[in-house]
């Protein structure tokens, strides 16, 4: 078992949105149990256990305190009362539910979404000791990443081929395109760690600093080049100026809009 300091931010923002949801649903069912009156103390005691025994909460202590408060008797006759006439009363019970976020239990539930466990069949602990098994483990997914690549059926279910030279080949061909994706996913990301640049819009236009190489692709993909043909020559171009964000991925990556144009005589 490992245990993080860098919190999973999807786990903790999933905390603190079951955090907020357990203090509204309680503050709505307060309300409604502070409009309701009881005749008698024990009654009120009754519908204090009653509510917390529905009510047990995970991030939440519940306090609870009996109002004792004298409530006018509705007259059966009309109009005003006599001189000197005192109107009828009759005790009443409320209760009142407060809320409190449990700081221990929050903060327990916090040191959970650091905690994972890796399961491993390398059982000698000199030979593999924990810190060598965690290493190993975080750094499987830098390939396990380039897998998707190799395995998109858009780049390979496209080709048939028979012949094993060739299979062979092409395997080749596509390491070596994944090894160019891997590379420009690196190189920007490395140019950005630098304070001074702005993120990037990756995946839905959101901003980021670590854009994976399929972000990067899906963004210059949108890039549409056209080819002239000449007499003599053949020129190709862009369709359209790059926007701000197309041409800040290529100068990361090391390059500018001019990859896409060239010229060339016949």
């Amino acid at each position: 078992m490992f245990h993080s300091s860098s919190l999973d931010k999807r786990k903790l923002k999933t905390m603190n949105s079951k955090i907020e949801k357990e203090k509204l649903e309680l503050i709505k069912k307060s309300e409604e149990e502070s409009k309701r009156e009881f005749f008698c103390e024990a009654d009120a005691r009754a519908e204090i256990d009653k509510f917390q025994k529905e009510n047990k909460s995970k991030f939440h202590t519940i306090t609870s305190e009996i109002i004792e408060v004298e409530k006018t008797i509705k007259r059966n006759k009309r109009g005003r009362l006599k001189n000197g006439e005192i109107p009828s009363k009759e005790k009443r019970f409320l209760v009142k539910f407060e809320s409190s976020q449990d700081v221990t239990a929050c903060n327990r539930e916090q040191e959970r979404c650091g905690l994972f466990v890796l399961i491993t069949t390398l059982k000698d602990m000199e030979k593999y000791p924990d810190r060598e098994i965690l290493s190993q483990y975080k750094g499987q997914q830098a390939v396990e990443n380039v897998f998707k690549f190799i395995k998109d059926p858009t780049l390979v279910g496209a080709y048939c081929l028979k012949n094993p030279e060739r299979i062979v080949a092409f395997g080749y061909i596509l390491l070596m395109a994944a090894q160019v994706y891997t590379i420009l996913e690196r190189v920007v990301r490395k140019n950005l760690e630098n304070p001074d640049e702005e993120p990037v819009e990756g995946l839905n236009r959101q901003k980021t600093k670590k854009p994976t190489a399929y972000a990067i692709e899906y963004v210059l993909s949108a890039i549409l080049v056209i080819r002239v043909q000449k007499k003599k020559s053949e020129e190709w171009i862009l369709s359209k100026e790059l926007n701000k964000n197309q041409k800040r991925i290529l100068n990361l990556a090391g390059f500018d809009e001019r990859i896409y144009c060239k010229s060339v005589n016949n």
